[in-house]
């Protein structure tokens, strides 16, 4: 008997405790539905008119524009001489910016201008001794000419006598003789004054050629000696030194860029554009850009022109654009910066708009919650149409009017479950 009123006391107590633990659960239950089904509206917005614009997000990279950035290599061989200049240094165009030693190449520019000397000296005394040369052949030719006409005259005065029985055989073959030699020598002497013309002209040809050919040479060797004076083709700063003064550089071989010397005012942008949307821009569009070091200024440009030739990266193809960049702007950035890019394809303005964190997405539908100001329902869920998008508003074509509040910020109830 006692066994059994002690079971019965355990059953009570039992039932007792599940009671009430079913109650609290209950209760808890209760209390937490009625709360999670409320609404919570932290932030309202108003739709109102705005000026939106249409834009496409792209990445960007700062470049020097074409002949802003130099690599001036070294043409000569030898060891460096001088080297005034250091990486950060301001240089002006036409400043002696490295030398390389020269004295090789001096001495043969002087050995080449004493042979030049010489050659025009010896061209000027031909040219000197000519009239000199005609006049004395000149008058060789009439000094023969006057001995041919005395043996002529002396050859028939003799035939005269030898014709008479008054003259020898010999008399006039002596005579004869001598009437062939006058005439030989004037024949030679007119040859001569030819031989010394033509002589003249082949000669003075001759040394004009070779002067010619020296002053060449020489002005080779002079052209090769300025690119022992190495000087700045543009005025900028100077960004990279790849040899030391001391050093010995072989043209072509060791250094193939000796200075670089960039114009930091004179940059550009390319933005790279993914190929599904290159056919949505075009030269002339507004840019918007910011870089990571000055995070919250805006920089501002236009598309200047859309290079034709891709570049695949990561399987990816993209299209170049190109913006300008102001100097006053250049001055703030550096070549080979990151840029964020926002192309503005279209803008529209006075359209009906609202924040974007007031649309929502429910599955592929768009909606807003309007606010309504009935204390049970305050909030209604409104189907809307949007069009453009900014990086702030969205443009609402059907479902709302001017004036119309929606909830910026809420906190839906979470949907009830049925057992």
């Amino acid at each position: 008997m006692v066994y059994i009123k002690e079971v019965d006391g355990m059953k009570k107590t039992f039932a007792i405790i599940l009671a009430c633990t079913l109650l609290g659960a209950g209760a808890f239950a209760f209390f937490s539905k009625q709360g999670g089904s409320k609404i919570q509206i932290l932030e309202t917005v108003k739709t109102e008119k705005a000026t939106i614009q249409d834009q496409l997000l792209a990445t960007g990279i700062v470049k020097p524009v074409v002949g802003a950035k130099i690599e001036i290599g070294a043409r000569a061989t030898g060891l460096i001489s001088s080297m005034p200049v250091k990486v950060g240094d301001k240089v002006e165009q036409g400043q002696l910016i490295a030398k390389i030693d020269s004295r090789e190449i001096e001495r043969n520019i002087e050995t080449m201008r004493i042979t030049l000397k010489t050659m025009k000296a010896t061209l000027e005394k031909e040219i000197n001794l000519f009239p000199v040369n005609i006049d004395l052949q000149q008058k060789n030719i009439e000094k023969r000419e006057a001995d041919l006409h005395l043996t002529q005259r002396n050859y028939g005065r003799q035939k005269k006598l030898y014709d008479q029985d008054a003259s020898t055989d010999e008399k006039l073959d002596q005579s004869l003789h001598e009437l062939r030699l006058a005439e030989a020598e004037l024949e030679s002497a007119k040859t001569e004054l030819i031989k010394i013309k033509t002589s003249h002209v082949n000669d003075v040809q001759v040394l004009e050629n070779q002067i010619k050919e020296t002053e060449g040479r020489l002005q080779e060797l002079l052209v090769q000696r300025s690119y022992y004076e190495i000087h700045a083709p543009i005025s900028g700063v100077v960004t990279q030194v790849a040899a030391d003064e001391g050093e010995t550089i072989v043209a072509g071989l060791q250094v193939a860029n000796l200075i670089t010397i960039l114009q930091p005012e004179k940059l550009e942008m390319w933005i790279y554009v993914d190929e599904t949307d290159i056919g949505k821009i075009s030269e002339g569009m507004n840019v918007f850009y910011t870089v990571d070091t000055y995070p919250k200024k805006r920089f501002e440009g236009k598309i200047s022109r859309i290079y034709l030739e891709p570049e695949t990266k990561e399987g990816i193809v993209y299209y170049t654009a190109v913006i300008s960049i102001t100097p006053e702007d250049a001055l703030l950035l550096k070549t080979d910066m990151t840029t964020h890019v926002r192309i503005v394809k279209e803008v529209k303005e006075n359209v009906l708009a609202v924040k974007n964190g007031a649309v929502k997405w429910d599955g592929a539908e768009s909606v807003v919650y309007k606010i309504t100001g009935d204390k049970k329902n305050p909030t209604e869920r409104v189907s809307v149409k949007t069009g453009v998008k900014d990086e702030n508003n969205t443009e609402i074509t059907e479902g709302l009017n001017e004036g119309d509040e929606v909830a910026l910020k809420i906190i839906l109830p979470e949907k009830r479950q049925g057992f």
